[in-house]
């Protein structure tokens, strides 16, 4: 045997093979060392990019873009951040004043929970509920809007003023437990009984003009009553009104009131005790088919103790120009 057929000395061509085999194994331990956790991280990429495409987008906390306007314009004056707005911060509103600016979503509001007075008159809003849980207002104001159901109120417990007249208002169910309101308005609108407010011992000025209310037995109790305005209703008895002793002003113009005998003696009850409201009074009963008694002798027994029955409004001097 030869040298060169030695068995120890390898061909040329195997030499090759294994150098171009190494250069392969290193090749691919580069691609596993070097490209792998790259390649990890691309399909964690396109996946978190592919979740991002299918995740909704986030829902705003006040739908109705008027009123996310106002909501953003109060907290840019405490200097809080709007973008998002975020729900701690709706924690700092106390005060809400947004007449006329075409609101008719309140959805967000519940967010709000430290809201003392809200003015939201002359808007378009007929849901009331997102207001349900804000125990802390104590003043609203949601006049001239659409509300036909006052019921979401029903947990206001703080509210002393409440402001609802030119709306579509026909129970008052609900209201019943507003125990501290001493001020509600609910003219111009379709009630029909006001037995719901025979708790509301605290009223002050009850306004219920132009509706369709008959009977007042439930107000009897509501002795506090300084401001009471029944204007065009369907009104008969006011033996009701006997019990309020702090009268200031009574308008009971065109109803269906035909004796004004009750108010005659609660009148002159007053006159001749502790004189309260009497001296003080001021009763407008024009536009009602009073009896020939009521004209005459009924009324001169009210301004005989003070009472001034349908007063006409003072005329104002006008002054004469110095020449």
């Amino acid at each position: 045997m030869t040298s060169k057929d030695s068995p120890h000395k390898s061909h040329p061509g195997t030499l090759i093979m294994r150098r171009l085999t190494s250069l392969f194994t290193l090749t691919a331990l580069l691609l596993i060392v070097l490209g792998g956790p790259a390649t990890a991280q691309d399909k964690k990429a396109k996946k978190d990019k592919k979740a991002a495409k299918k995740a909704p987008a986030a829902k705003k906390i006040f739908p109705d873009a008027k009123l996310q306007a106002v909501i953003t314009a109060i907290l840019k004056k405490k200097q809080a951040k709007t973008d998002p707005i975020k729900e701690a911060d709706l924690k700092t509103i106390f005060f809400l004043e947004a007449p006329g600016k075409e609101i008719t979503n309140l959805s967000g509001l519940e967010k709000c929970p430290n809201l003392a007075l809200i003015n939201l008159s002359k808007n378009g809003i007929s849901d009331l509920k997102p207001l349900a849980g804000l125990k802390n207002v104590q003043s609203l104001d949601l006049s001239k809007n659409k509300i036909t159901d006052v019921t979401p109120l029903k947990g206001l417990a703080k509210l002393q003023y409440l402001q609802l007249e030119h709306n579509q208002v026909a129970k008052l169910d609900g209201l019943g437990g507003l125990k501290k309101l001493s001020a509600l308005y609910l003219s111009n609108n379709k009630v029909g009984s006001v037995a719901p407010l025979k708790g509301l011992e605290k009223l002050s000025s009850l306004y219920l003009d132009n509706n369709k209310v008959a009977d007042l037995a439930p107000l009897k109790g509501l002795k506090w009553v300084a401001n009471l305005a029944l204007r065009n209703n369907q009104v008969k008895d006011v033996a009701a009104l006997g019990s309020m002793t702090e009268l200031r002003y009574t308008f009971l113009e065109g109803n269906k009131v035909t004796d004004l005998g009750p108010l005659v003696t609660m009148a002159q009850k007053d006159a001749k005790g502790d004189r309260r409201f009497a001296p003080y009074w001021n009763l407008y009963v024009s536009g009602n088919p009073l009896s020939d008694a009521a004209k005459g002798g009924q009324i001169a027994a009210l301004k005989k103790v003070g009472v001034r029955v349908d007063p006409k409004p003072k005329s104002k001097k006008k002054s004469k120009k110095k020449k």
